[in-house]
Formats: structure tokens, sequence, C-alpha cells
């Protein structure tokens, strides 16, 4: 397995990989192509470049598993990555809460401790639903989503492609939130928010700022 990052959220994800697998230096490794400083983490390999990826793997296809937050980021790796013959897995650590019934949870995404999947949920590929997270019944959440540590999804809810839910954020039953917006940390929103939004506030929440559209 590697894991595609090497910074703040791959070293909260590699407690869950242990914990959830029997994970070892032998078999674990992480990829970082931007810090080329240190060529291990908490003891285990780091990759700088695609081809030393290349040369470990000599079969067709090997496990990865997305250590970044932002959509951008998780979208443009993951991308990369399944061109060279990863095969992208899907992390979910064994202290969440996942309902038994009709949730569908994306190829890829990763869910983190402490979080709390309702029943009738559909999660997309690619998404990462952080620590302590509340995801209520009825929600849908669209491709390489980011949901911040303790942010609450209530019932109904739509969450777009390519959205960044900000630590502490409350969506409240029934909104829509487009395509590629952020809700800043704490934001409390009520109302259906447009794709490409900057949102804050406390009902009422405010665009305070467009953002040009996502390309795949």
């Amino acid at each position: 397995m590697i894991v595609i990052g090497a910074g703040g959220f791959a070293k909260e994800l590699i407690d869950v990989l242990i914990r959830n697998s029997n994970y070892t230096k032998e078999n674990l490794y992480f990829f970082d192509e931007i810090n080329k400083e240190k060529d291990t983490l908490f003891g285990f390999k780091v990759f700088h470049t695609v081809e030393e990826v290349v040369n470990a793997f000599k079969q067709n296809s090997f496990e990865f598993c997305l250590g970044v937050g932002t959509p951008r980021s998780r979208y443009d790796l993951c991308k990369k990555f399944e061109e060279l013959g990863g095969r992208l897995t899907t992390i979910v650590s064994h202290e969440s809460i996942i309902g038994s019934f009709n949730v569908e949870i994306g190829k890829g995404s990763c869910i983190m401790s402490k979080s709390n999947i309702s029943n009738n949920v559909s999660i997309g590929k690619g998404i990462l639903i952080n620590v302590d997270v509340l995801v209520g019944h009825d929600v849908t959440i669209g491709e390489f989503s980011d949901i911040s540590p303790g942010a609450k999804i209530t019932g109904h809810c739509q969450i777009g492609k390519y959205v960044t839910i900000g630590t502490g954020a409350i969506i409240l039953p029934k909104v829509k939130i487009g395509n590629n917006s952020i809700v800043a940390a704490g934001t409390v929103i009520a109302n259906d928010i447009p794709e490409n939004s900057v949102v804050v506030g406390i009902v009422p929440s405010r665009v305070i700022k467009r953002l040009a559209e996502f390309q795949e």
C-alpha cells in the first residue's frame, strides 16, 4: 500500500491503516514529490518520484490511498496513480460508525475515527470524511469532497463534487451545496449555495467570493 502524501493528514491516516490491517514498514509506503528532504515518515519509506514507485512495484497493479486533504490534490493525484496502474483503495476506520442500511461508500474514500454515517447515504469516489464528522440520513456527497473535523451534515442534504466543508461547520436539513464550493470553518448554512462559492457566517451565511470552475 502507498499513501499518496506524507504531510499532516497522512500522519493521521497511518494510525487507521495500522489498526485496521497488518501493515508494517515492509508493506506500507508514502509518496511525497514536494517535500524531498525526508526519506522516511515515522520509519516508513517515502518515495519522491513516480519512477521510484514504478521500480518498487514491478507488477502491473498496486494499492494506494489518498493521504492529502484538498479536493484538487485528491483528484489530481488519484488520476496520476490510476494511470500508473494503481488500485485506489477505500479506508474506513474501525472506530467510525456506519449505518446498516443503504450506505454507499465510493472507491478511495477515507472515513476517519469517531465519524458517524447514518442510513441511506451515498458517498462518492475519493472523499475525505475526517474525525468526528456527522453525516445524517438521506445525504449525498459528491466525489473528492473534503469534510473537515467536527463538521455536521444533517438530513436530506446534497453536497456537490469537489466541495470543502470547514472544521465545525453545520449544514442544516435539505440544503444543497453546489460543486467546487468552500464552506468556511464554523459556518452554519440554512439555504442552498450555488456552485463555485466561498461561504461564511452563521444563519444567514453569505457568499463572499466566487471561484473559477473546477477543471477536470
